[in-house]
């Protein structure tokens, strides 16, 4: 599976982050599928051992019972034997006890060997002990790391919520600012129409329709000035918001620093914690084995001694039987004929008893020969089954070396893993930056929103003074309009008043002219 890059990562990718806890959760099941498979190795180690060490007593008892077999049987042989049966037997013996001597060294080779392996296996299980913990500290890294990522996406989404909820509120302050000026420009064309209302008193017909149009712009503005106080409470619950998003970033930088400690901490911890109990049962069976092998030579040596005095014995018995043979012939030298005749009788009495002895002899020879073509039939049995031994033990340090390249190939992993650690160290302090980098951009914003704030309160202030002003102007001019119509109804009066004046004059003049008419007709 291909790495990402910790420049990847440094960018807010989520992909990128998924994608290296998949790496780690990977290898971490690898480790735990190889501590397996190692311990089942050890475990069949263990029964190997037991085995030879099984193999390895038995080897011993045999050895014993035939040493306490050949003993028996040459105390039963105290006869007397020729020349050359004793030297065989003698180089048989020979042979047999510098097989055992070879057996017993190869032996003390094969406990060596099972020491180192117990050694060894000992250091294997203080490794394995070692990478329990360290695949326990990082399955617990990674359950943190997993945590505090997902607290950093929803920092992250809350961020981004917030910046579009910022921008949001942003558009709409700008959209309240170009009413305020749409606002404020109507306000100056009022103006305007209030100036040219006042100075043109006497078309009346035309500040009526004037009126009626200010008066309908006046009841537009009123949801206007509802508009502004929703906004007024939206910015409210964004500054609530504001205040959870300040307290989610505190939390996010605190598990920062929880992570940089434990971080640290891995990076200082080594390879120290090692228990010391597998030590303590590495020196027990060492000790045994030596007891083992101190007896055993005890039971040897004392087998070698009985055997020599055999021999002796078997000497000495053969030269009285000769000094008693010499004396018979001395003594019957000085006596009589009958006597000799007598003694000769005897004496072929006992050859003849001799004669059966030596063929008794000869038999029991024949049996010790075969007895001893069994042993060396039995000692090449033990020879094959010490090669076995030898293969198997051969077998076990391929597979010790097959540990130790396993082993190394850890390490290994162990190194790359702390080269991720510290990789992601960085990525984490780039995190860290990014953060206090957005926690600049969230001061900034913070500075502009209260910027703006200030701002629409001095244009809200403004607003109410035009406000206010609106309402003075609309007041004066209901009061130019009662004025007006007063000024209105006074000259109808005064007309009306004209009128029946001049009417009465006309009323007059045509009776004058009547009466001019009259009077010159007459």
């Amino acid at each position: 599976m291909k790495r990402v890059d910790p420049q990847q990562l440094r960018q807010e990718d989520s992909d990128a982050v998924w994608n290296e806890l998949a790496y780690f959760k990977r290898e971490n099941q690898e480790l735990m599928i190889e501590k397996m498979n190692l311990q089942e190795e050890v475990d069949e180690l263990k029964v190997h051992i037991s085995i030879d060490k099984t193999t390895i007593q038995e080897l011993n008892r045999c050895i014993v019972e035939k040493r306490e077999e050949q003993l028996f049987r040459y105390d039963e042989d105290d006869g007397v034997k020729k020349s050359t049966p004793e030297k065989n037997g003698k180089e048989m013996l020979e042979q047999t006890l510098q097989k055992v001597i070879e057996l017993e060294n190869r032996l003390k080779s094969f406990e060596k060997r099972s020491r180192k392996l117990k050694v060894m296996n000992k250091k294997l299980m203080k490794e394995n002990d070692f990478l329990n913990s360290l695949l326990k500290e990082q399955q617990e890294d990674a359950e943190t790391r997993e945590k505090e990522l997902e607290q950093l996406r929803k920092g992250s989404k809350s961020v981004e919520k917030d910046r579009t909820e910022l921008q949001v509120k942003i558009n709409e302050l700008e959209g309240e600012v170009t009413s305020l000026r749409r606002q404020v420009a109507e306000t100056n064309a009022l103006r305007n129409e209030n100036e040219e209302l006042v100075k043109p008193v006497e078309k009346p017909l035309h500040s009526a329709d004037k009126a009626k149009s200010e008066m309908a712009i006046t009841e537009v503005k009123p949801g206007q000035y509802d508009c502004k106080t929703t906004t007024t409470k939206v910015k409210f619950k964004a500054a609530k918001r504001k205040c959870s998003v300040g307290s989610h970033h505190t939390v996010l930088n605190h598990s920062i620093k929880v992570m940089s400690n434990v971080f640290e901490n891995l990076s200082k911890d080594g390879w120290e914690d090692v228990s010391e109990s597998s030590s303590d049962s590495e020196t027990q069976t060492s000790q045994n084995l030596g007891t083992i092998i101190i007896e055993t030579s005890q039971k040897v040596s004392p087998i070698e001694d009985g055997r020599e005095q055999k021999e002796s014995d078997q000497t000495g018995d053969s030269l009285t039987q000769g000094k008693e043979i010499v004396q018979t012939y001395s003594n019957t030298d000085g006596k009589t004929p009958k006597n000799a005749t007598n003694e000769l009788t005897k004496q072929s009495s006992n050859v003849k008893s001799l004669k059966f002895e030596l063929l008794a002899k000869e038999e029991h020879i024949k049996e010790m020969h075969e007895k001893m073509s069994r042993m060396e039939r039995d000692l090449t049995m033990k020879r094959h089954l010490i090669e076995d031994l030898k293969f198997r033990q051969k077998v076990n340090l391929e597979s010790n070396e097959s540990f130790n390249e396993m082993l190394e190939n850890l390490e290994k992993k162990v190194k790359t893993l702390t080269e991720e650690c510290s990789n992601k160290k960085v990525t984490i302090d780039s995190l860290k930056q990014r953060l206090n980098v957005a926690v600049k951009e969230k001061s900034q914003y913070e500075q502009m929103y209260q910027k703006t704030k200030e701002e629409l309160e001095k244009k809200d202030l403004k607003l109410t003074l035009l406000v206010s002003k609106i309402n003075e102007t609309e007041s004066a001019m209901a009061e130019i309009e009662t004025a007006a119509s007063k000024q209105l109804q006074g000259l109808a009066l005064q007309s009306e008043q004209v009128l029946e004046v001049t009417q009465k004059k006309l009323l007059l003049a045509n009776e004058k002219v009547e009466e001019f008419t009259i009077f010159v007709k007459v």
